[in-house]
This record gives structure tokens, sequence and C-alpha cells, in this order.
């Protein structure tokens, strides 16, 4: 039986992308603490806020806001299970999927189906579009997980822009501005996602024959492997007084990039 590793539904979704390149996979799922990588707080802030403002709504007026008419305001939100709850390992691989959904709603009219909203602080925009196919993937995993740990089928799965307003005139301050705090207004927009559960196998599949292989070739155009290469050519100079640790996942790729 081949070793279990730990793969994100959304580093999976990512594997659905037409730019996705084996070697950064490889790298990234050999190397689980990359360098360089810094993930702004703000937006993990703002999906938790968007989160209770929702529930709050919901145990005030029995009903949710009236931006999730497209899934029913009669759906009640239900409790995420942490990520180390909301998981599963495929037994073809041996891959433990998990994962975090935003949003898990239930549907009383539709004898409990599930709902899943993933949150996007974010303009909707064709970049978005662009990203579809990550996004199908990484909801289609919350719905696998859903169902695999027992909390129901899933009828529907949704994206949640929180579109920022700026354009704020002089009128308003008065609602967005105090002594020491200042508002700022989301105009949230509700985007459907098919659900088509058939490519995780698939994506589990190659991902578990790149893992266990060795690492592919540079692909061609990948934004990432060009940035890798001019970060090993600078430590060759011996430019940058680069910390210990990262002389040490430097020197291990460098090994691996040269086999």
């Amino acid at each position: 039986m081949t070793n279990i590793f730990q793969l994100s539904a959304k580093t999976l979704g990512q594997m659905s992308l037409p730019t996705f390149c084996g070697r950064c996979f490889w790298l990234r799922v050999h190397n689980p603490q990359m360098p360089f990588q810094v993930f702004p707080s703000i937006f993990s802030s703002i999906d938790t806020f968007s989160k209770r403002v929702t529930n709050l709504y919901f145990e005030r007026h029995g009903r949710l806001p009236n931006w999730f008419k497209p899934i029913g305001l009669d759906a009640q939100p239900l409790e995420a299970p942490h990520w180390s709850k909301f998981n599963y390992t495929d037994r073809g691989t041996n891959i433990k999927v998990t994962g975090t959904a935003d949003e898990i709603l239930k549907l009383p009219s539709r004898q409990g189906a599930l709902v899943i909203v993933d949150y996007k602080t974010a303009r909707h925009s064709t970049r978005a579009d662009e990203l579809a196919p990550m996004y199908q993937t990484q909801l289609a995993c919350y719905s696998a997980i859903a169902e695999r740990i027992g909390m129901g089928r899933t009828k529907s799965l949704w994206l949640a822009y929180y579109e920022p307003v700026t354009d704020v005139t002089a009128d308003q301050l008065a609602d967005l501005v105090d002594d020491d705090s200042v508002a700022m207004r989301f105009a949230p927009k509700l985007i459907p996602v098919e659900m088509n559960h058939t490519t995780i196998p698939k994506l589990l599949k190659k991902a578990r024959k790149i893992y266990d292989g060795p690492m592919p070739g540079r692909m061609a155009g990948c934004r990432d492997c060009n940035l890798l290469e001019d970060l090993l050519r600078t430590v060759r100079r011996g430019q940058g007084g680069l910390p210990t640790t990262l002389k040490g996942f430097l020197a291990s790729t460098e090994q691996r990039v040269a086999r």
C-alpha cells in the first residue's frame, strides 16, 4: 500500500486549470513548507465576518438575507466541521482529501439536502470565470467530503462574491465613519457552480502518479518554474545572505531539479 499524503480541495482544484504544472505540484507536495508564502489574513477575517453576518441574520429573522434568494431563504446554516474532521481518504489512491467549507446550508424543503457556498472577497470578473474549473473541483470535493462523513447529499454548489462597494459619497459618511472606526460595505453576488464529481477520481490518480514518480520536466511558459530557476541562479552566485532554513530548502530543491 502506498503511503498516505494529504491534498487540499483547493490544490486538487488547481490541477483542473490549463496552466497546471506537474513540476510545481511535485515540488509543493514534497516541500509543504515553501518559502515566501504569505497569505494576507484580512481575507480570512472577511470570510469569517460574512459567515457571522449570515448566521446572525438567520437567528434574528428566521431566514437568510435576501441575496440568498437563488438558493432559498429557508435554508438553514450548519456549523461547518473543522478541517481536521472535514476530510476523507480515497481508497484507490490513499490520498487524504481535506478542506474547509465556508458555508454549509440545509434545505428543509428538500429533505435536508445540502447547499455548499464558498465566499470570495472580490469582484466577479472574466478572471474569475477563467478559474471556474478550479472552483468547480474544489466545491465538488467539499460535496464529496460532506457525503462521506455523513452530513448528507448536496443539491447545489455556489460561489458568493462579496464585492467591495468603493463608490462612496459624502452623504454616506455618517453611516460609515464614527470616532474610532470605519465601515466598508459589500454587495454580495451569488454564482452557481456546476456539480461534477466525475473529475475527482481522475485528478486523484494523476496526483498519485506525480507524487510517486520523479520530478516532472519544466513546463514551457510556467511563471513559477521561471521564478524558481532565477532564484536558484541567485543562490549559485552566492547572493542575498539567505536564512539557513531557506538555504536548506533551496539546496534540496536544486538537487532535485538537477536530476
